[in-house]
C-alpha cells in the first residue's frame, strides 16, 4: 500500500514537471519525439527507445543535464543575436549619417543631395565641385526597383577619394543615370542587379552582398562582390570585404579589404583601410581613417598612404549638413611627399530620416 501511493506520487510528479522539460529535451534529441510522458507505465518501460525512468532520481539524472545543456545552448543564440543587432544597427546608423555608399546602394528609399564640395592640398591646389544625386524607389514594384541620377559629381577632393576609387569607372562623369533592381534581399544577403549609362559609356552587371558573424558574435564580416560590363572597357570586378565591431557606447571600428580586376588593366590594385567611428551626438560625429593602397603593376608597391579626419554635423534641419576634412597624404607619384589638404562640404540632404529610436538603444550617453 506504502509502495503504490508513493508509486502514484511519484507519477503525478513526473507528470507535472516531465512535460515542459521534455519539450526542452526533444530539441536535442528529435528521436523521443513519440515518447508518451503522460503514461506512467510505458515511461516505466524500454519499448520507446527511451531509457527506463524506475524512479525520480532517474529522470532528473537523464533530463536535467539536457536541459542544462538546452539552456546554454539557447543562451548562447540569443547573445549571438544580441550582438549582430547591436553591430549591424550601429552600422546602419553611421552609414546612413555618413552617406558611405555601402549604405546608399542598398537602401531603396527615394532620396536626393546637392552638395557644393570646396578642397585644397598641397600638390593639386584649389578647386570647387557642386554635385547632384538622385534616387527615386518605384512602389509599383513593391520597391524592388529605383532609378539613380547624378550630375557634376567630380569626386576630385572628396574625402572618400583613393588609388581604389579614383578610376576612369568609379569617378562619376557629368552626367551618370541607371536602374538598379533588387532581385532578393534580407539581413543576411542583398543580390541587385543594374544598368545605365553616362555620356562616354553604357554598363550593367550584379551586386551581392552577405554579412555573418566573424568568429564571434561581437565580430561581423561582410563580403561584397560587384561585377559590372562596360561598352568600352569589358569587365570590371570589385571585391571588398568588411570586419566590423561596435566598441561601447560611442565607438564603431570597421576594416575594409578590397581588390579590383580589370579586363583591360594588367595591375590590381589593393587597399587595406581602417576606421574607427565616434558618435558624439545625434547630430554630430567623427570618422578617424587609415589607407594603405596598392598595386601589382608593374611590381607590387604601395601607391599612397592616407590619413583623414571626417567631421559631420548636421544643424538647423536633420537635411542641412557641414563637413569638414583635413587629411595628410603620401603619394607614390611625389615620392611619397607628404601632401596636406583639406575639403569642407555643404549638403542638403533630402531624405534623410533621423532614427531617434535606434539611436537611443545603441549610443547610450
Amino acid at each position: 500500500m506504502i509502495f503504490s501511493n508513493y508509486k502514484n506520487t511519484e507519477s503525478s510528479i513526473l507528470l507535472q514537471i516531465g512535460n515542459p522539460i521534455r519539450q526542452f529535451r526533444y530539441r536535442l534529441f528529435p528521436q523521443m519525439d513519440n515518447y508518451p510522458l503522460h503514461d506512467y507505465n510505458r515511461l516505466t518501460s524500454t519499448s520507446h527507445g527511451a531509457p527506463p525512468f524506475k524512479s525520480l532520481s532517474s529522470f532528473f539524472v537523464t533530463y536535467i543535464p539536457a536541459f542544462l545543456m538546452f539552456a546554454t545552448l539557447w543562451k548562447l543564440d540569443q547573445v549571438q543575436q544580441k550582438g549582430n543587432q547591436i553591430i549591424s544597427g550601429a552600422a546602419q546608423w553611421l552609414d546612413s549619417f555618413f552617406n558611405d555608399p555601402r549604405f546608399i546602394r542598398e537602401q531603396n528609399k527615394s532620396r536626393a543631395k546637392i552638395s557644393m564640395k570646396f578642397g585644397y592640398s598641397k600638390f593639386d591646389d584649389f578647386e570647387c565641385k557642386p554635385a547632384l544625386r538622385l534616387r527615386l524607389s518605384f512602389p509599383e514594384f513593391e520597391q524592388r526597383a529605383k532609378l539613380y541620377l547624378s550630375a557634376n559629381g567630380s569626386e576630385d577632393f572628396d574625402i572618400d577619394s583613393n588609388p581604389i576609387l579614383d578610376t576612369n569607372k568609379n569617378r562619376e562623369e557629368d552626367l551618370t543615370g541607371g536602374v538598379k533592381y533588387y532581385v532578393d534581399q534580407n539581413k543576411r544577403y542583398n543580390i541587385s542587379t543594374d544598368a545605365g549609362f553616362s555620356t562616354s559609356y553604357v554598363y550593367g552587371g550584379i551586386r551581392y552582398r552577405h554579412t555573418h558573424p566573424f568568429f564571434s558574435s561581437r565580430w561581423k564580416g561582410r563580403l561584397t562582390n560587384r561585377l559590372r560590363y562596360y561598352s568600352d572597357d569589358g569587365w570590371i570586378n570589385r571585391t571588398a570585404y568588411d570586419i566590423e565591431r561596435y566598441l561601447g557606447d560611442r565607438f564603431f571600428f570597421r576594416t575594409t579589404f578590397t581588390g579590383v580586376l580589370s579586363e583591360n588593366e594588367d595591375g590590381m590594385p589593393l587597399s587595406g583601410v581602417a576606421r574607427l567611428y565616434q558618435v558624439l551626438s545625434i547630430d554630430r560625429a567623427l570618422l578617424y581613417d587609415v589607407g594603405t593602397y596598392m598595386d601589382t603593376r608593374p611590381d607590387f608597391e604601395v601607391t599612397d598612404v592616407q590619413l583623414k579626419l571626417r567631421y559631420r554635423q548636421r544643424f538647423y534641419r536633420d537635411w542641412l549638413v557641414l563637413e569638414i576634412a583635413p587629411q595628410l597624404t603620401f603619394p607614390e607619384e611625389h615620392d611619397y611627399e607628404v601632401n596636406p589638404g583639406i575639403m569642407f562640404k555643404f549638403e542638403m540632404d533630402f531624405g534623410y530620416m533621423q532614427d531617434r529610436e535606434a539611436y537611443d538603444s545603441i549610443f547610450k550617453f
